[in-house]
């Protein structure tokens, strides 16, 4: 199985390393994009091997994972999977083989758990994170709790244009795919990354406008004409 992966990359230079380091060698293809960061960020990914995609301003970080995957598909390097990665994770050493074990004919995204991890800045405790994949949840409400270890078939990948709730938009569509074709989502209850909490992280911050959660979810529920 080939997987290409996608690493977005804003401000985030004192934490870029380690977490390129804990997905090289993973994967067969990684892609960085730089979304117009105003830190070290170019400094760390100078001299790197990986392919490096610079956007002249941040437009967060659903469009530069959109960015990515075209370039990979570009490569036409025939990836049986793609997944994106944040730039503040560490993803541990069984990740990719972990999530490949449960990999059948009939299996259209694979997601697993996580460990939150406190970084600088953040009051909250360690602690691990997973939720068993409910056909009647994702679309109903704001959380997207898929996680950041996953993934997703290539031929069922989806694509959206979206500021903000780059993960929750993404995985409604890819969902709708997986329904559409038979196939299923598995949950693997084990961490295999670890998610650092900081001031400083995309999640925590809050995009104004039809470019959040709400916005998406308004925009799925009318595609699936629910309420």
């Amino acid at each position: 199985m080939k997987i290409g992966a996608v690493m977005p990359a804003y401000n985030h230079a004192a934490y870029l390393a380690k977490a390129i380091d804990s997905v090289v060698g993973q994967v067969d293809d990684l892609v960085i994009v730089d979304d117009g960061s105003t830190d070290g960020t170019m400094g760390v990914l100078s001299g790197r091997s990986e392919t490096v995609i610079t956007l002249p301003e941040n437009g967060g970080a659903a469009g530069a994972i959109n960015v990515g995957i075209d370039s990979l598909r570009a490569k036409d390097n025939g990836f049986d999977f793609f997944t994106w990665v944040s730039s503040d994770n560490v993803h541990y050493t069984y990740w990719i083989e972990t999530l490949l074990a449960h990999v059948e004919d009939d299996v259209g995204a694979v997601y697993a758990g996580f460990d939150a991890v406190p970084g600088p800045g953040s009051k909250k405790k360690k602690h691990y994170c997973f939720s068993p994949y409910d056909p009647s949840r994702l679309g109903k409400n704001q959380a997207c709790y898929m996680g950041p270890n996953f993934i997703i078939r290539a031929d069922i990948w989806q694509s959206h244009r979206g500021r903000h709730a780059h993960d929750y938009d993404n995985w409604c569509r890819v969902e709708e795919a997986c329904w559409r074709d038979d196939l299923r989502i598995v949950a693997v209850d084990k961490p295999l990354c670890a998610y650092l909490m900081h001031k400083g992280q995309a999640t925590e911050r809050r995009v104004p406008g039809a470019s959040d959660a709400a916005h998406w979810l308004g925009v799925c529920k009318k595609r699936r004409g629910t309420k």
